[in-house]
């Protein structure tokens, strides 16, 4: 990463109400309401299945528009096709126990063409989704996919593969993101970035603070935090991810004694360089402070990786990982980058 964090839009926090609201419209194919409302109010970890779930529903409701508050055919296939527990069972066959046609007969979809109807959907999914499916795909799949004519094949295996390969893992990911952000404590001022022309010892001026960083301005970065803890702190960008701290780059302790403490800290690999942004955008910024720490590899620094970034895979290990653990505290910030 150098001492580098570029950046990144922000999606637009959850609110508890708009997702309570979602589930009121269309609870069948949801967790409960009341389970739901727990997770939020109490930081309850989801099941994977319960996940799944979560994602084709919200999958759907990017693709399909309800009908007097109902689902549509389109989106009721959608949702048979494409769960990850029916891939094994055929679109229509007299021989199968049970197949979609007839899971959509007995959801009040009798005789209706289910391979017309697969066709019209996977075309809507290429279509809103063709550049992410365009860089996950071999380019023979890309080319059947863009072939629906009956008797191609099984052309709704290349969407089921991509939407739970490549498409789930990123949306779990961000899902994570956000449920973490959702539980953050309002104080914006436990992040601060000072330039380098600022002498560590000064006492920070909070009047003359400004939101909007300088785009290849050198920084180091002022955390001031409420207690002793580990901390671990994590950052997101437009295209990447970082894990600051801990890291060899910036921080290699990572168990808060005192406050404030500054970063890249003495000992760090970015300690000359400091922390600069070669382009504008939004910076985004996750502290999880913990009471112990934990024993997960990627948080441990490393020579190997001294600049390490996460993905789906590690903030799953994270959040499975704090699901252990009480009494752990999220503060969150996003700053903006300007030219």
């Amino acid at each position: 990463m150098l001492s580098k964090l570029t950046h990144r839009e922000p999606r637009n926090p959850v609110s508890r109400k708009y997702l309570l609201l979602r589930i009121m419209v269309d609870c069948r194919n949801r967790v409960s309401l009341r389970k739901l409302w727990l997770y939020f109010l109490e930081g309850e970890k989801m099941t994977n299945t319960e996940l799944e779930k979560q994602f084709i529903s919200d999958i759907a409701g990017e693709l399909f528009e309800k009908e007097n508050d109902q689902e549509t055919v389109n989106e009721v296939l959608f949702r048979l096709r494409f769960s990850r527990d029916n891939y094994e069972l055929p679109n229509q066959k007299d021989t199968a126990e049970k197949d979609i046609n007839r899971l959509m007969e007995s959801a009040g979809f009798k005789g209706k063409n289910i391979q017309r109807i697969l066709r019209f959907v996977i075309n809507l999914i290429r279509e809103k989704y063709s550049e992410e499916i365009s860089g996950n795909i071999s380019e023979k799949e890309l080319n059947d996919l863009k072939n629906t004519e009956r008797g191609k094949g099984n052309i709704w295996q290349i969407v089921f593969k991509w939407l739970w390969n490549y498409k789930f893992p990123q949306w779990k990911m961000d899902w994570i993101w956000e449920n973490l952000q959702n539980q953050a404590k309002i104080s914006p001022s436990w992040l601060d970035f000072v330039p380098t022309s600022t002498d560590r010892a000064m006492g920070f001026d909070k009047e003359k603070f400004q939101e909007k960083l300088q785009v290849n301005q050198r920084y180091d970065m002022k955390v001031d935090l409420p207690r002793e803890a580990y901390l671990v702190l994590l950052n997101r960008g437009l295209d990447t991810r970082y894990l600051v701290c801990p890291s060899l780059a910036f921080a290699p302790e990572y168990k808060i004694v005192e406050t404030p403490i500054w970063l890249p800290q003495n000992q760090a690999w970015a300690n000359e360089d400091k922390i600069y942004f070669d382009a504008p955008g939004k910076e985004e910024y996750l502290a999880i402070l913990l009471e112990k720490p934990l024993d997960i590899d990627w948080l441990k620094p490393s020579d190997r990786d001294p600049f390490p970034s996460w993905q789906s895979n590690e903030i799953i290990q994270l959040w499975e990982a704090l699901a252990k653990q009480s009494n752990w505290q999220v503060f969150y910030r996003q700053v903006e980058v300007v030219r």
